[in-house]
């Protein structure tokens, strides 16, 4: 516990406290706008999706107040995530369709009690392309599932096709 201690002191409390020096500046910006519109939005969590980890580790910098939750395909990055400070890996399957891939990974947040319909979150993710570099954020609520296990939106959507049938 000393050596803890130790670490420790000195150390920013807080994600406005900390001095960056990165490389990828826009990465770094990126990562701190998560973590400050996570906390501002009070998000049960911050869902960072990563290839290799640095996604995670950015933010797990800051020391964000918000859980930060690495989401990846693989076991070694998951290995890897759990010494990063404040970021619980989990392993998850990618898809190529986004909508998919955030709807499944919801779900499996939800069935393991990170999130609960409702709750807000902030997304955070990259791709890259060769050397393009497409990198996002998006502050959400987790859909309400209604009893049936469909989304709000899922039915209500069944429910106008019934009608343009219909008439």
């Amino acid at each position: 516990s000393k050596i803890v201690r130790a670490a420790e002191e000195g150390k920013p409390q807080t994600i406005w406290q900390v001095q960056s020096k990165a490389r990828r500046k826009f990465r770094e910006v990126l990562a701190r706008a998560a973590a400050e519109a996570a906390h501002r939005i009070h998000a049960r969590a911050l869902i960072a999706l990563t290839l290799s980890g640095r996604t995670a580790m950015r933010v797990s910098k800051l020391r964000s107040f918000v859980p930060v939750l690495a989401v990846t395909p693989q076991a070694g990055i998951c290995r890897r995530a759990n010494l990063y400070w404040g970021v619980t890996p989990v392993k998850h399957r990618f898809v190529t369709n986004s909508d998919r891939l955030r709807a499944s990974v919801e779900r499996t947040l939800m069935k393991d009690d990170f999130i609960s319909p409702g709750d807000p979150v902030a997304w955070l993710g990259g791709v890259q392309l060769g050397r393009m570099a497409h990198d996002f954020l998006q502050l959400r609520e987790v859909p309400r599932v209604r009893q049936s296990g469909t989304s709000t939106a899922v039915h209500d959507t069944k429910k106008r096709r019934r009608k343009r049938v219909a008439s």
